[in-house]
């Protein structure tokens, strides 16, 4: 059973790793007495977890934990899924999402990947689970974060979209349903076999629209629930899983609803 902490906590995240020069226990002594009682790690930094391809360097955490515990600081474990290592992009450009136009994101930035690909799930799996076995025993650590701010975008890959149609087929069962319930004799849009459904790229029926959104919600979803379900085959008991929301990610269900919303608009 997972026990939440019986009083708010107070805290930042910190990144150890990347300071210049050697100050954990500045920063350590400075959190005990700003009263922090938790801090979040290790989430954005693959490329440090594993730096080369099957190449683990994970003890880099261990004097984080242990100072942290023993000044009375929690700690909540981050997977490193969302900023994915230069070496996994350059080895496996596939991965890339891609806009409606085919378009491959580049990298250089973060969340750039298509992350329902089998090879970006291999080693996403991987390192999560070395992550996990490591430190899911430390008393520091209370729980896990899994990725960040997932559903930045709506990636248009083929093994994406070839889901979609398996999906609608799914809901609607044969092509007839789904144009009488979308009225896709509008504008000759009626469909003869499920290979006649058009890629988004140029939608203009708003019901596809509706469609592909909470499809592409429903993919975070899924994304989110087979990490948590990784991380609980190591959590010890009372150790929460849980994410981090940015509710304007037009991929997550609250930012698809946001979207779709007429008082809504970009900043």
């Amino acid at each position: 059973m997972t026990e939440l902490p019986a009083r708010v906590l107070f805290g930042a995240a910190y990144y150890h790793e990347y300071q210049p020069y050697e100050r954990l226990k500045t920063d350590l002594d400075l959190m005990a007495e700003a009263k922090f009682t938790v801090i979040r790690v290790g989430e954005s930094v693959w490329s440090t977890w594993e730096p080369e391809n099957g190449r683990f360097e994970l003890d880099w955490l261990q004097p984080v934990l242990d100072g942290a515990h023993e000044r009375g600081i929690r700690v909540v474990l981050g997977t490193p899924t969302y900023a994915v290592p230069p070496w996994l992009a350059r080895q496996y450009p596939e991965i890339a999402a891609e806009d409606a136009t085919g378009r491959r994101a580049a990298w250089g930035a973060r969340q750039e990947v298509d992350f329902t690909h089998p090879a970006f799930r291999f080693h996403a799996e991987r390192v999560i689970r070395a992550i996990a076995a490591r430190y899911a025993a430390h008393p520091a650590i209370i729980g896990f974060q899994v990725d960040n701010e997932p559903g930045p975008r709506l990636p248009h890959n083929h093994g994406v979209f070839q889901r979609f149609v398996d999906d609608l087929r799914q809901r609607y069962g044969d092509v007839e349903t789904l144009n009488r319930e979308w009225g896709l004799v509008y504008w000759s849009h009626r469909l003869t076999t499920w290979a006649d459904l058009w890629t988004p790229e140029g939608n203009a029926q708003p019901q596809y629209d509706l469609a592909w959104q909470a499809f592409q919600a429903r993919q975070t979803t899924e994304f989110i629930a087979w990490q948590a379900g990784i991380v609980r085959e190591y959590a010890r008991p009372g150790q929460f899983v849980t994410t981090c929301l940015a509710y304007s990610r037009t991929a997550d269900d609250r930012g698809a609803r946001i979207a779709n919303s007429p008082d809504w608009a970009p900043s």
